[in-house]
């Protein structure tokens, strides 16, 4: 019998077997503990659901719950990572589906998913924002005058952890697992905190950016 359950970190084990060992060559097994014990609290208390025959994984998606501070609101969201089943159970693929589209008070987004993935949830109500990924020139190919002189640049985390307000701290505390580098810009009472991963595409490396707070 296929049973639908909630991923919680008791499951991990089970879907690190099933199928996420063989799932990225470059991923280790913390590195996925990591996406699915996720640090920071949250009140739905699992990170997406799971199908298991007579015990075993035979389909997973994952979900990243969170709270984002956006014109002084708080606002919850939940992105969908890896939806993955297994060929002889792909007619109870939409299984997985179905709860997310039921909650109510979030934003639910989708970051590159796959054609056949886009097109499903396309057909149930998801809209595409944008298609393009905008690439921009190193910083001294452009630099800004608009910086004041007292401006300073800072990559030192604990440093940058003392300037950022409250909410920003958060985020930078929730994502220290994950490997990310943190930049900041200090102009006078004002800063710009970014979080952002180094990635190396085509022997061209860039930074993906995750977050700017202003």
């Amino acid at each position: 019998m296929v049973t639908l359950e909630k991923i919680q970190s008791s499951l991990f084990a089970n879907l690190f077997e099933s199928f996420l060992i063989d799932d990225d060559p470059l991923s280790e097994e913390q590195d996925w503990r990591n996406v699915f014990d996720y640090p920071w609290d949250t009140e739905e208390g699992h990170c997406g659901f799971a199908l298991l025959d007579k015990g075993k994984v035979v389909g997973m998606l994952d979900m990243v719950f969170s709270d984002r501070f956006i014109d002084g609101t708080t606002k919850k969201f939940c992105n969908l990572l890896t939806w993955w089943v297994r060929e002889d159970h792909r007619g109870r693929s939409l299984a997985l589906l179905r709860p997310v589209l039921k909650l109510d008070g979030y934003t639910i987004t989708h970051f590159t998913p796959c054609e056949t993935v886009s097109a499903i949830t396309k057909r149930r109500g998801f809209k595409e924002l944008n298609k393009q990924l905008r690439i921009l020139l190193p910083f001294g190919v452009f630099q800004s005058k608009r910086l004041s002189e007292e401006a300073a640049l800072a990559y030192d985390v604990q440093v940058i952890e003392e300037r950022l307000e409250e909410h920003d701290k958060k985020i930078l505390r929730d994502h220290q697992p994950y490997g990310c580098g943190h930049f900041l810009v200090n102009d006078g009472d004002d800063y710009c905190y970014l979080l952002y991963t180094r990635v190396e595409r085509h022997w061209m490396p860039y930074c993906h950016i995750h977050y700017i707070s202003n």
